[in-house]
């Protein structure tokens, strides 16, 4: 699997004939609960998980996800599972749509 700027291409890392590439725009889940889709069958979701962004349970509940990761791993920082804080403050030479 590759990871390429948010999405994930799913496929063997190097093609053949027969392989399949599939790109899957991702979103994450902003918490670790149960939630029902509309047919009612329950589903368990864990802080931070991603999922396909064109999944129906997502689409049907998307106040459960957000587009920006809330964690990640890593091996530095006293190494695990950090929460990942949106920045406040623009870094210098860095411009924001002010609009």
């Amino acid at each position: 699997m590759e990871c390429q700027g948010g999405a994930l291409i799913c496929g063997p890392p190097t093609s053949t004939p027969t392989s399949r590439r599939v790109h899957i725009n991702l979103v994450y889940a902003n918490a670790s609960c149960s939630i029902t889709n509309q047919h009612g069958e329950i589903f368990q979701l864990v802080r931070g998980e991603p999922w396909d962004a064109e999944d129906p349970l997502v689409t049907q509940r998307p106040t459960f996800f957000s587009k920006n990761p809330v964690q990640a791993r890593t091996s530095v920082r006293g190494g695990g599972i950090v929460e990942v804080v949106e920045q406040a403050t623009r870094a210098p030479g860095e411009k924001r749509n002010m609009a």
